[in-house]
């Protein structure tokens, strides 16, 4: 028995030493440690060290004990150590018993290595009624790593004080490993109160920015617009103009979508939204548009001249609705509205088309939603869209390519009918009812693509002009040790040097962690303890004096229990009346809480560190109904609209906080353009062939995005280059293993040779380019098929397949060739020259400005731009003779004066470079001062000069 003592003795001391060479940020959040966040948010009920769990029952097959391996506000928590997966534990406590105000419990959790568990609880009411809780939020699990979190189960308002806690339950799935550990801590009283948010539908801000709203705009300006009625009380809308005529009908008969058709230049009539219309569920009873049994009665119909308005009444089983339904125009759009003044329905049904031969659905570039696309219909002869009005909406979601328990999605349905879109959903606020509807629908039909696209009525970004001639780069994991921010600064300061300086550089979230796998959100500004705020004051000093801008990762989408300003009062909630997570662990504030939030954030984070610019992550990686608040207490509560005005509120304000541009994570980033300075360039479908008319048109000039899908950050250059080059977006640096976007990125001390040629080349071969390409539209887009240029309206009219090979003109003179094709080559013509583009390859050309080009020369690829700003050559270490250079690897000559600057990207090995046109050379170190005295070219060739490349000198003083 001593021997065991003995044995167990040095165990427990060797354990305490390995904690002991750790930091202590290690087992407990630094919050804790350094004060930031003394004890708990709430009224603690019970805690491990205090009260430990002696006198619980505990069912399942774990083992249950007091550990210091982590803690929270105490040295000791309870751990769980789970014998068998999959498994359940029920813990029941001793008498637990809530104040009386309180709503909701909140219980900490910790592990475990190989996964999350799943948690709720059980109480029970003073009148003996138990309920169980649904939890949110729980341990955070960021890249298979566990730290603190908050789980939190609401507690139903029929529940009657006092309320006691009865169990504590905890699922291990079978992806848990057996013997693995979980631990657990304080258990809180929360009361949660009405956070009394802004109504920022009254603030003093034009939205939307344009009265049109997204109403699509015809390429034919000079239409005309006729109204008649007859005795029958039918309405025609009738369009006439170059693209040829349009009448829509409307005959008020159904109250459905029924009861409108449109004949497309006097031959040809369909149903557009055949079975659409309004679906209620009132006391049981279902009204669908579709029904046979339900009494319709035209309440009212007035006609103005203009606009037909007509008010209904359903009724099915006793019950009844009411509802009213207005036709409108514009251009060559019907504008259908749906209005009513009890929340009584559930859905607005946007039907399908009934008589449009060989329907076919697609999706455009960039015209997304993250989850899912809005789909166009095409047939040989006419364009067909159908959106909601963003704008003006009252609905929590928006149904289109995917089905909703109301709704279906688009979907082809027949030879000569198809579903464009599902329509508009209301969900109910949690706990209480649905909003009244309030409905907007574009109905557009033309025979070109671009009338039948829906407008983005933001105003154009701030930044505008600078974001176009800006470079990107996402620095991620980039500081993990003391010293690692010098090697930052004296990396970018390299970069500098080698003429790298339009450069928007923003750092992740990875700079508040500590340690990195926690994933902590909050607006307290404490850098992690491997660098601290000196490192981050130090780097955002010093990279302002180099590059363009420089930002910190800002996130105020999520918000984690472990930040000071931690509240639920501020916390967004679900329609089941549980909270909203954010991204793993951590809870979504309301979006009406983002401008006090920000307001109380940003402006001591610009003064503390000196930040010009800010990733403002998240915003725009969903559509508004992705954010939805169904707190009954808010203003706009169930509504996306609400969603989308406070983002682009927040958005605008943040670049007053920062003097900058704001950027964020795309996806859905056309909602938000313009209010937003720059996001990534999501199309989320990466390997589709592009059809950029709505990017280039309509997104573009109202904000700059910048680089390519992120799912592709680890695809090969070429592939990211011409991607971004045809979508008219800017350059995302590459920047190798040292840069990646994903988890295990290395440091920049890591960095190869080759990642830094491939980093030059991602910057040079964009930045003059898109400077030319960011300052103005296209005036034409053509797709190769089949040998011929064809626009997308040809192109999908005539059901011809997209090769993938785009030319773009744009407005200025500047003209791009980009192959996408992923196997073929594409042979184009250049300002003369015949050029062939391989995969992936591209070229441009503006008279008198640029030459551009990735394309093979004598069998291989090569790289070449020629511009105002610089020459730079990369013959892919075969020597290529250039107009002005023969070389084999990367060059940049800049102009100085009446001398020319040429600098190796980087130095590979020695090599004679010839053709340019000098007679005196003079090796410079990196700062500029000389190496050795001015000497004399071999000049050969009629005035060409050769020379030799070495190791020694940074670049060349030509003359």
């Amino acid at each position: 028995m001593r021997m065991k003592i003995v044995f167990w003795a040095l165990a427990m001391v060797a354990g305490l030493s390995v904690w002991a060479q750790k930091p202590e940020w290690e087992r407990k959040p630094i919050e804790i440690i350094k004060g930031h966040l003394p004890k708990p948010h709430y009224p603690v009920l019970w805690n491990a060290q205090d009260n430990g769990i002696g006198n619980w029952q505990i069912e399942g097959d774990c083992k249950a004990e007091l550990s210091t391996d982590f803690c929270l506000w105490n040295e000791q928590s309870i751990k769980l150590t789970f014998k068998t997966t999959p498994g359940r534990v029920v813990l029941k406590p001793a008498r637990i018993v809530l104040p009386d105000k309180a709503n909701a419990i909140e219980m900490w959790v910790y592990g475990f290595k190989s996964g999350k568990p799943a948690n709720h609880f059980e109480v029970q009411d003073a009148i003996g009624k138990t309920f169980t809780l649904k939890t949110r939020g729980n341990t955070s699990y960021w890249a298979k790593s566990p730290w603190w979190g908050a789980s939190i189960g609401r507690i139903p308002k029929e529940a009657v004080a006092p309320i006691t806690l009865t169990k504590v339950v905890f699922d291990a799935s079978d992806k848990i490993e057996a013997g693995d550990a979980m631990y657990f801590d304080f258990i809180c009283a929360v009361t949660v109160e009405n956070a009394h948010l802004p109504d920022t539908s009254k603030w003093d801000m034009s939205f939307p920015y344009k009265k049109e709203s997204i109403q699509p705009t015809p390429i034919d300006k000079k239409i005309t617009m006729g109204f008649t009625s007859d005795k029958k009380g039918r309405i025609s809308f009738t369009f006439n103009g170059s693209g040829g005529n349009l009448v829509y009908v409307v005959e008020p008969k159904t109250g459905t979508l029924n009861d409108l058709s449109v004949t497309v230049n006097g031959s040809h009539t369909f149903k557009p939204m055949a079975n659409g219309g309004v679906k209620a569920e009132v006391n049981g009873v279902r009204f669908l548009p579709t029904d046979t049994d339900v009494k319709a009665t035209l309440l009212n119909s007035i006609f103005d001249g203009a606009t037909l308005k007509t008010a209904w009444r359903l009724e099915k089983q006793g019950v009844s609705v009411e509802y009213k339904l207005q036709f409108g125009v514009m251009w060559r759009s019907l504008i259908i509205s749906c209005t009513s003044e009890k929340g009584d329905f559930s859905a607005f049904d946007c039907g399908h088309t009934q008589g449009t031969p060989n329907p076919r659905l697609f999706k455009l570039t960039y015209l997304n939603y993250r989850w899912n696309y809005p789909r166009l219909l095409v047939t040989d002869d006419y364009f067909v869209s159908i959106f909601p009005d963003w704008y003006t909406s009252h609905a929590s979601e928006v149904v289109d390519g995917s089905n909703h328990s109301w709704l279906e999605g688009a979907k082809v349905m027949g030879e000569d009918s198809a579903r464009i879109m599902g329509g508009s959903i209301y969900i109910p606020k949690a706990g209480s009812t649905l909003n009244p509807l309030h409905e907007r629908f574009f109905l557009t039909i033309a025979p070109d693509l671009e009338s039948v696209l829906p407008n983005i009525p933001n105003p154009r970004s701030e930044y505008y002009e600078e974001t176009g001639q800006l470079l990107y780069c996402t620095r991620m994991y980039d500081s993990q040790a003391p010293g690692d921010s010098d090697l930052e600064v004296e990396f970018w300061r390299l970069m500098a040097d080698y003429g790298m300086r339009e450069v928007f550089v923003r750092y992740h979230m990875n700079m508040w962690r500590t340690p990195f796998r926690n994933n902590h959100f909050t607006h307290y500004d404490n850098p992690h303890e491997p660098v601290g705020t000196a490192g981050y004051q130090q780097i955002a000093r010093e990279l302002k004096k180099v590059i363009r801008r420089v930002g910190p990762y800002e996130d105020n989408r999520v918000s984690h229990p472990l930040g000071p300003e931690f509240t639920y009062n501020d916390m967004a909630i679900y329609s089941d009346g549980t909270y909203r997570e954010g991204w793993d662990a951590s809870f979504q504030p309301s979006p009406a809480a983002q401008h006090r939030l920000e307001a109380e954030f940003a402006p001591k984070l610009v003064a503390k560190f000196g930040w010009n610019g800010c990733y403002f992550d998240e915003v725009t990686n969903t559509p508004p109904w992705g954010l939805v608040d169904y707190n009954p207490d808010i203003p706009g509560s169930a509504t996306y609209l609400n969603v989308l005005r406070n983002y682009a509120f927040v958005a605008r304000k943040l670049s007053d906080y920062y003097d900058g541009p704001i950027w964020s994570e795309g996806n859905a980033a056309f909602f938000w353009a313009g209010y937003l300075d720059t996001d990534y360039a999501q199309t989320n479908d990466p390997d589709s062939l592009p059809i950029v008319d709505f990017k280039l048109r309509k997104v573009n000039p109202l904000e700059h995005l910048n680089g390519y899908d992120l799912t592709r950050a680890k695809s090969p250059l070429d592939y990211l280059l011409s991607a971004q080059i045809v979508h008219g977006n800017m350059g995302h640096l590459w920047t190798g293993e040292s840069f990646r976007v994903y988890h295990g990125s290395k440091l920049i001390k890591n960095l190869k040779t080759d990642d830094y040629r491939h980093l030059f080349r991602s910057y040079f071969m964009m930045l003059q380019l898109q400077e030319l390409y960011a300052e103005t539209k296209p005036s034409e887009i053509t797709y190769s098929c089949g040998g011929e240029m064809l626009t997308a309206t040809q192109m999908l009219r005539q059901n011809k397949p997209n090769e993938g090979k785009v030319y773009t003109r744009y407005a200025n003179g500047l003209e791009v060739w980009v192959n996408r094709n992923p196997q073929e080559k594409w042979t184009v013509e250049v300002d003369g020259k015949s050029f062939v583009l391989p995969p992936y390859g591209y070229a441009a050309f503006m008279p008198g400005k640029l030459v551009e080009y990735s394309a093979e020369i004598d069998g291989h690829r090569v790289d070449y731009s020629r511009g105002p700003r610089y020459l730079y050559v990369d013959g892919r270490g075969i020597e290529t003779q250039f107009p002005e250079i023969t070389a084999a690897n990367a060059y940049v000559l800049f102009k100085e004066g009446d001398a020319t600057i040429l600098i190796p990207l980087p130095f590979i090995a020695e090599e004679a470079v010839s053709g340019l046109s000098a007679t005196c050379i003079q090796p410079l170190d990196r700062a500029g001062k000389p190496l050795a005295p001015e000497t004399d070219l071999d000049v050969v060739d009629g005035g060409n000069a050769r020379f030799t490349v070495t190791k020694e000198p940074f670049k060349y003083k030509l003359k």
